[in-house]
């Protein structure tokens, strides 16, 4: 999956609704080096109460 994305193109790709100024976005890091998901991520509700607590924040 990695090679077929590098291939799309070389730079992170955006998906954004252009409704919405880019400036309001905010970023969250889905890597596995991020200690902040310590949590269960194949739980829905999981992500949901750390995405709620993750905006609350930023």
């Amino acid at each position: 999956m990695i090679d077929f994305l590098r291939n799309i193109s070389p730079k992170p790709l955006h998906v954004v609704d252009t409704s919405i100024p880019f400036s309001e976005y905010i970023p969250i890091s889905i890597a596995a080096s991020n200690k902040e998901l310590s949590f269960d991520v194949s739980s829905s509700k999981e992500w949901e109460a750390y995405l709620e607590n993750y905006f609350s924040k930023h």
